[in-house]
């Protein structure tokens, strides 16, 4: 629960502070800020991973141990009755393992999803930081590039004004949400595809 708390507030920053796919000539904040918040998000998701400090694995083991069993004690009923072990101890001991194994399998899910979405965060911020550098290498050109081929000088400011923030759609929560996580990489390699043409 812990750990979902403090991703859910990574992802509420991020959302908040990342640049949007269709902003990235003109960010919000500017083009260097924009980029360094890029890749300090981009490094917190990562050290959200690098630091995760309960493995799946290392769950599993801690949680079977933690789990009581018919061999370490005797099951409820059988204590209650004086020591048999027939009637209703069997399906006490097997409703108390169902239950443990249920909580178990909720902790590695909740905890799998956890992680494929600070996976997916990290990567969409890595993207955008890429997609901001790029931009700024190329509107570094544009002025020797005015004069020397006119065509492609009026199609990077085609691309500037189109992703300088009047188109719909892009904006960083929508990126960031795992639901989305399809049409965020399509949204954004569209971006990088065009941008590298």
């Amino acid at each position: 629960q812990l750990l979902r708390k403090v991703l859910k507030v990574m992802v509420v920053k991020a959302g908040s502070q990342l640049a949007g796919a269709y902003q990235v000539t003109r960010p919000p904040g500017g083009l260097g800020a924009a980029f360094r918040m890029a890749e300090q998000l981009q490094g917190g998701f990562r050290a959200f991973l690098d630091n995760h400090f309960i493995a799946e694995t290392t769950g599993a083991a801690a949680g079977s141990a933690a789990m009581p069993s018919s061999a370490a004690s005797p099951p409820l009923s059988s204590r209650v009755s004086g020591g048999s072990s027939s009637g209703g101890g069997t399906p006490l001991a097997s409703a108390r393992r169902k239950d443990g194994s249920g909580d178990l399998g909720w902790w590695r899910a909740a905890t799998r999803v956890s992680l494929e979405h600070a996976e997916h965060c990290g990567n969409v911020c890595g993207k955008v930081a890429h997609l901001l550098e790029q931009w700024g290498r190329l509107s570094d050109t544009t002025s020797s590039i005015r004069f020397a081929d006119p065509t492609l000088y009026r199609d990077i400011e085609s691309f500037e004004e189109l992703h300088s923030g009047v188109k719909p759609g892009g904006a960083a929560p929508e990126l960031l949400d795992l639901k989305h996580r399809i049409g965020a990489t399509a949204a954004l390699q569209s971006v990088e595809e065009r941008l590298a043409g």
